[in-house]
C-alpha cells in the first residue's frame, strides 16, 4: 500500500484511478468546502471517506494537510502507439514526481522508469507529481535493453549535455513521428548503451550552469515537442 497527502492529489486519485483507492483519510479542521467536493467524488468512486485526525497527522509527517488517501499501487502497461517519457536511473522521488507533473502537462502519458530507479507509487513521488502520477501510464524495467526490446519501434531522442559530442540543438530538431525522449540522472548522465543509434539532443544554456534539474530538462524538452506539433494536431 502506498499514500498520497492533500486534497487536490486525492481528487486526481479518485478521478483516474478509483479501483486503487482503498480509502481517503481527513481530519476534522478539512475545512467545509473541501470536505463536500472530496465527500462527493469518493461517493462516486464507490470508496470511504474516514475521519481520522490521528492517521493523517502520522502520515503526512509535517505540514498542514488534511487529507490523505490510501492506495494499492496497480501495474501499467505503456502505449505503443505514443510517445514515452523514459527515466534512466532517476535517483531522487521528487524530481521523478516534477518530470511526471511536467510530462503530462505537455501531454506525454507514458513513462518509462529504466533500473535501477525509484518506485513511481511512492509517496514522495506521488506528492511532487501533486496528482499528475494518476493519469499516467508507468511502467520499470531492469535495462535498458529490456525496454527497448518491448518498444524498437521508437526513436531514441537522448538528452545529452552540451559538450556531449556533437548534439543537435533542441530548437533545431524535429521530433521523430514516435519517441522515446529519453534522460539520464543529474550528474551521471546516459549509459552508452542508451546513446547508441540515438538523436543526441541539448538544451542550449548558459556556460555557467553545469546542468538543469530533471524537472526542468524534461519540461523544457517536452515543451519543444508539444510547440513543434502541427497546428490541431496531436502533441
Amino acid at each position: 500500500m502506498t499514500h498520497v497527502v492533500g486534497v487536490w492529489p486525492a481528487l486526481e486519485a479518485l478521478r483516474h484511478r478509483p479501483r486503487a483507492v482503498r480509502r481517503v483519510l481527513c481530519h476534522p479542521r478539512l475545512p467545509p468546502r473541501e470536505r463536500a467536493e472530496v465527500a462527493d467524488a469518493a461517493a462516486a468512486a464507490g470508496v470511504p471517506l474516514i475521519e481520522d485526525a490521528t492517521r493523517v497527522r502520522d502520515l503526512r509527517r509535517h505540514g498542514a494537510a488534511w487529507v490523505v488517501t490510501e492506495l494499492d499501487p496497480e501495474d501499467d502497461g505503456l502505449r505503443a502507439d505514443l510517445d514515452h517519457l523514459v527515466l534512466v536511473r532517476p535517483a531522487q522521488p521528487g524530481n521523478v514526481g516534477a518530470a511526471m507533473r511536467a510530462a503530462l502537462g505537455f501531454g506525454v502519458r507514458d513513462v518509462a522508469l529504466i533500473a535501477p530507479r525509484v518506485d513511481a507509487w511512492s509517496p514522495h513521488v506521488l506528492r511532487a507529481s501533486q496528482g499528475a502520477r494518476f493519469a499516467l501510464r508507468a511502467r520499470a524495467w531492469p535495462h535498458w535493453r529490456a525496454y527497448r526490446d518491448d518498444h524498437a519501434a521508437h526513436a531514441v531522442v537522448a538528452l545529452v549535455p552540451p559538450a556531449a559530442g556533437a548534439p543537435v540543438p533542441l530548437p533545431a530538431l524535429v521530433p521523430p513521428p514516435l519517441a522515446a525522449w529519453t534522460f539520464g540522472p543529474e550528474g551521471g548522465g546516459l549509459p552508452s548503451e542508451a546513446l547508441d543509434g540515438a538523436v543526441a539532443v541539448t538544451i542550449p544554456q548558459d556556460p555557467a550552469l553545469e546542468s538543469h534539474n530533471l524537472a526542468v530538462a524534461v519540461g523544457v524538452a517536452l515543451y519543444a515537442r508539444a510547440a513543434s506539433a502541427p497546428p490541431g494536431g496531436p502533441a
